[in-house]
């Protein structure tokens, strides 16, 4: 019997995941949870504290905690926004946006010796993974709009 779609999909997620944060921690001494920061920071560039922790699925009280460590690791800036005194604007460092690419880098790597060597063709497989999560993106901005920047 075949195994679910569904199930697939949680277990590679959580083997990726696992092994992604194994690695993050043994070679560059931090939490995947900084790393998914560093990286969304990166892509997007200067954001709210609140968008973070919609992204990364965290409360705004739990990413203002990580945000005050990863400013004194000196990764990040935290800035309050001029325009709204109760925003604050998070954007990375040249140690952060440093610290990001090489980890992204080694993970790319990493994974893409897996995918190989498990026979999957590349492209086509992240064409189609990227068509998913476009969908998925759509799809949830029907669902909700919270704008509480």
């Amino acid at each position: 019997m075949s195994k679910r779609l569904t199930t697939v999909l949680h277990e590679v997620i959580w083997l990726m995941d696992r092994k992604a944060g194994e690695i993050v921690k043994r070679e560059y001494g931090i939490s995947l949870s900084w790393f998914r920061l560093l990286i969304i920071l990166q892509n997007v560039g200067p954001v709210t504290q609140h968008r973070l922790a919609q992204s990364l699925n965290h409360s705004d009280p739990a990413v203002s905690k990580l945000l005050d460590r990863m400013s004194e690791s000196g990764f990040v800036t935290v800035t309050i926004d001029p325009t709204h005194r109760r925003r604050r604007i998070v954007e990375l460092t040249e140690a952060g946006r440093q610290l990001a690419t090489q980890i992204d880098n080694a993970l790319e790597d990493l994974f893409t010796r897996d995918l190989t060597e498990a026979g999957i063709d590349i492209p086509g497989f992240t064409a189609s993974v990227s068509a998913l999560a476009d969908q998925l993106t759509s799809a949830h901005k029907g669902l909700s709009n919270d704008d509480n920047a």
